[in-house]
């Protein structure tokens, strides 16, 4: 007879928010910039920024966040 399982599903937004991946400190690009690749490093820079939806907190049409802590 096999056994039986459960499981649960979590849907609290609030929950949910902690483990989006913007919350996890990764590079953006492998390319690191210097003096000579900088027409490289831009684009590639600009791509994985604006991948994860972040462009408009650089070119400054969005504001910045409001702050959730005094630390």
């Amino acid at each position: 007879m096999a056994a039986s399982s459960s499981s649960t599903v979590n849907t609290n937004p609030t929950e949910i928010g902690a483990f989006r991946t913007e919350n996890v400190p990764m590079q953006v690009i492998t390319l690191r910039l210097t003096k000579a690749n900088y027409f490289s490093w831009s684009p590639a820079m600009t791509m994985g920024i604006a991948g994860r939806g972040r462009m408009a907190y650089i070119d400054g049409s969005n504001p910045e966040p409001a702050r959730t802590s005094d630390v």
